[in-house]
C-alpha cells in the first residue's frame, strides 16, 4: 500500500508540473496575408487606402475584411458615405491592390454575390 502511494504522489506531483508549464503557453493570432505580417501595415495600397477612409468625415463607417478563396487571399473593403445610395458600399481587391469588383450601389447586378458564395470570410482587420 505504501508503494502505491508513493506512485500516485510522485503521477500527481509530475502532473500538476507539466500542465503548470503547458498552461503558459497561448496560441498567438497569425496574422499573414498576401506574404506578408500584419497586412493593413505592410501592404502601402492597403496602408493608404485605411488612412485615406479614417481620414474622410464623410465616411461615417468602413471596414476592412480579409477572405480566402481558391487558396488566395482577397480583401472586402466596405464603406458607408452619408446620402450615397448609387454608389458601391464596397470593393473586393486582391493582394496587388487591384479592384476586383464594387459591391453593392444602384448596379444592374452585383458581382460579388458570387465572390461571397463561395470565399471564406477569415477575419476583419480594420473598422471605423
Amino acid at each position: 500500500m505504501k508503494l502505491k502511494f508513493k506512485k500516485i504522489n510522485w503521477l500527481l506531483i509530475v502532473s500538476i508540473i507539466i500542465l503548470s508549464l503547458g498552461g503558459g503557453c497561448e496560441d498567438k493570432e497569425i496574422n499573414i496575408a498576401c506574404g506578408v505580417e500584419d497586412p493593413i501595415r505592410n501592404l502601402p495600397w492597403l496602408a493608404e487606402l485605411k488612412y485615406d477612409l479614417n481620414s474622410n468625415e464623410t465616411i461615417s463607417i468602413a471596414e476592412v475584411e480579409l477572405y480566402v478563396q481558391n487558396n488566395m487571399h482577397f480583401f472586402y473593403i466596405s464603406q458607408s458615405i452619408q446620402d450615397a445610395y448609387d454608389l458601391p458600399a464596397g470593393f473586393i481587391y486582391n493582394c496587388e491592390g487591384e479592384i476586383l469588383y464594387s459591391c453593392g450601389g444602384n448596379q444592374p447586378s452585383d458581382p460579388c454575390q458570387n465572390f461571397f458564395a463561395s470565399a471564406i470570410f477569415v477575419k476583419s482587420l480594420w473598422k471605423k
